[in-house]
């Protein structure tokens, strides 16, 4: 009947308004969509009132059970000591962006701490204030002056990277002068040049960087390296 179609969509659009609100922060591998996300979880019924008593329970054990994984797969004060040595405190637009409400124009994004690693190399800031000046991405100077360089000297120069605490991670437990581990220096190798390379170009680094990209490919998030970083030790 017409009124009982409606009693069903009534609690359709909680869960689905309730599993939304939370979406950000599952798993990118949990599928978003109320129906998907029921399946993958074992489904769910309503009961007399309407209700949803142990579908919202299960998939917060499922998540919670997933998350545990991932914590145990890899130890994130490591992916921090590797994304606060690529990552950079400027981000440059390609274009001169202006606000609608003043009408000013502004080239470059800002953070106080490293939150992007940089989807190019080098960048001209193009200010309507200042003159041009180039900025280049820090992990620039992990290439030689052809734009490569071998395993070994990757996993030096990335070691000898200057470590800042970066934007994102949240609560930190590591020491500035802390070095990455060896097991994700060789991690961070196979997920850049792949497993079996003995060369990594710069060509292949910003290619790789911009399939972890959710911006159009113009830079990685701290969430977006530690998911892409997470899925190689994973793998």
């Amino acid at each position: 009947s017409s009124h009982g179609h409606h009693s069903m969509r009534a609690p359709s659009l909680f869960l689905s308004l309730a599993l939304s609100a939370t979406s950000n922060s599952l798993p990118l591998s949990v599928p978003r969509i109320n129906g998907g996300i029921l399946k993958k979880f074992g489904g769910g019924s309503l009961n007399s009132r309407g209700g949803f008593p142990k579908t919202l329970s299960i998939l917060r054990e499922k998540v919670a059970c997933q998350r545990a994984r991932v914590c145990a797969s890899v130890d994130t004060n490591e992916l921090i000591k590797v994304f606060g040595r690529l990552g950079d405190k400027e981000y440059v637009l390609q274009d001169i962006e202006k606000t609608s409400a003043s009408g000013y124009g502004f080239a470059s994004y800002t953070s106080a701490r490293p939150k992007w690693i940089l989807c190019y190399d080098q960048r001209n800031i193009r200010s309507e204030e200042c003159p041009d000046r180039l900025q280049k991405a820090k992990w620039v100077s992990l290439f030689d002056e052809n734009g490569q360089v071998e395993k070994k000297e990757f996993i030096n120069k990335l070691t000898g990277l200057r470590f800042a605490f970066p934007l994102g991670p949240g609560f930190v437990d590591i020491r500035p002068n802390d070095l990455p581990s060896t097991e994700v220096s060789e991690t961070a190798w196979r997920a850049f040049a792949g497993p079996d390379a003995s060369v990594l170009t710069k060509d292949r680094f910003l290619d790789t960087l911009k399939t972890w990209s959710e911006d159009g490919g113009e830079t990685v998030l701290w969430e977006q390296f530690q998911q892409a970083m997470t899925n190689r030790i994973d793998n």
